[in-house]
């Protein structure tokens, strides 16, 4: 199967599964933002020069966040596949092999990771510039 038409199928899913991808993808974003703003804390001089124990309790507080962090996206990715499940079960009966499914979710995990970069990157440098 080409891939032009395995792309043109995930950007159907993401148009289809929108209740569910928006969300997801939110919150990831978010994530990642949070955890781009303490490691630009950690960087930060005035956090540094204000108390000597403050920069390793950011890395601490940083190693917590994303332990959190991983916790939560695999169980959001695990609920967003459970969702799925039914829609993997048609796509079979019309005669997509597994092959072209993992293709198709190759596809749909690289453009949600690049959203999720972009999203993420940019709220988390404009956040982090608000609060200081």
């Amino acid at each position: 199967m080409k891939i032009k038409l395995l792309s043109k199928l995930a950007l159907k899913n993401f148009k289809t599964l929108k209740h569910v991808m928006v969300p997801f993808i939110l919150a990831v974003s978010t994530m990642f933002a949070l955890e781009y703003i303490m490691l630009s804390m950690m960087a930060n001089d005035y956090i540094n020069t204000r108390h000597k124990d403050l920069p390793q309790l950011m890395m601490y507080a940083n190693v917590l966040v994303t332990i959190l962090s991983v916790i939560f996206i695999l169980y959001a990715s695990q609920f967003v596949m459970k969702q799925r499940k039914k829609e993997f079960a048609l796509n079979m009966v019309l005669g997509l092999e597994k092959r072209h499914l993992r293709l198709m979710l190759l596809i749909e995990t690289l453009v949600q990771t690049f959203i999720i970069i972009v999203l993420s990157t940019i709220g988390g440098y404009l956040f982090g510039h608000l609060i200081f």
